[in-house]
């Protein structure tokens, strides 16, 4: 494996690593300020839940790596932005603008590393040799 190769694996890992956690991070943001903003109990229990649920749904029927209607290129960075988008307005609404601020970094940053790395391909997964 050429070097480039080598370092271009190295930031594709620790891409989907930290796209992972902020992935996570979306349903614990969204339930946060489900639970925060419900005027009842019961609001905030079927909010707080509800949401996250919805969108991991969402999430995992279209935009994980082996959901059952995955979809690709632009419309799932559609997806992907208005969900990481849910989570940097429910941080906006609970009142951390600066953690929206760097989560709406690191998120575009995650979603731009995946899809080139998507559309450019991954050097590193090539066959050469093996014929």
């Amino acid at each position: 494996m050429a070097p480039n190769a080598s370092r271009a694996a190295t930031l594709a890992v620790a891409n989907d690593v930290v796209r992972f956690v902020l992935e996570l991070s979306v349903l614990l943001i969204v339930g946060y300020w489900g639970y925060t903003t419900g005027e009842t109990r019961l609001a905030r229990i079927g909010v707080g839940v509800g949401l996250p649920i919805v969108i991991a749904t969402v999430w995992g029927l279209f935009a994980s790596p082996k959901g059952p209607y995955r979809l690709d290129g632009p419309p799932r960075a559609v997806l992907e932005s208005a969900v990481f988008g849910v989570a940097i307005l429910a941080l906006v609404g609970v009142g951390r603008p600066v953690l929206a601020s760097v989560f709406t970094v690191a998120s575009g940053v995650s979603i731009a590393l995946t899809h080139r790395y998507e559309n450019v391909g991954r050097p590193w997964e090539t066959n050469e040799g093996t014929e």
